[in-house]
C-alpha cells in the first residue's frame, strides 16, 4: 500500500467538498431556493457578470438575481475543469450551462459559458464563493 500524504489527502478531500458545493449550487438554481443559492456567497463576494457592472457583497448578489429568481424557472449546469486548493483557499476554473423559462410562459433560452471561481472554506468547515467571473461562449457561426 501506498501512503499519501496528508497534504496530497486533504487536498483532495477540500476538492470534492468543492464539486459537491458546487452540484448542490446548482440543485438551489434549479429548484428556485434563493435562500441556500445566496448561502454560496461570502458577505463580501466580488461578482463580475458579463456585460454587467461588478457587484460586491450578498447584497449585491440578491438585487442581481432577485429578478431572475421572480420571473424565470431556472436550470444550471456547473462543472469545475480545473481546480486548486491551498489551506483554506481555492480557484477553480469551470464550465456552464444556464437556463431560464419564463414563469408566464415563453421558449427557453440557453447560455453557455466559462469563468472563474475563488473560494474561502468558513470557520464551520463549508466553502463559499468570495470571486466569480465569467462569460459567454459565441454560437457557432
Amino acid at each position: 500500500m501506498i501512503d499519501t500524504p496528508l497534504s496530497v489527502r486533504a487536498s483532495s478531500a477540500a476538492e470534492f467538498e468543492i464539486r459537491r458545493m458546487a452540484t448542490e449550487y446548482a440543485q438551489a438554481i434549479t429548484a428556485g431556493d434563493r435562500k441556500k443559492f445566496l448561502g454560496f456567497f461570502a458577505n463580501d463576494i466580488v461578482m463580475m457578470p458579463p456585460g454587467q457592472t461588478s457587484t460586491r457583497g450578498g447584497e449585491g448578489v440578491a438585487a442581481l438575481t432577485d429578478q431572475l429568481f421572480d420571473q424565470f424557472t431556472m436550470r444550471e449546469e456547473f462543472e469545475y475543469d480545473e481546480l486548486s486548493v491551498a489551506g483554506d483557499w481555492a480557484a477553480g476554473r469551470f464550465t456552464y450551462s444556464f437556463s431560464v423559462t419564463p414563469k408566464s410562459g415563453g421558449p427557453t433560452t440557453t447560455e453557455f459559458g466559462k469563468g472563474m471561481a475563488w473560494l474561502r472554506r468558513t470557520s464551520a468547515g463549508s466553502w463559499q464563493f468570495t470571486h466569480m467571473i465569467w462569460n459567454l461562449d459565441q454560437a457557432a457561426e
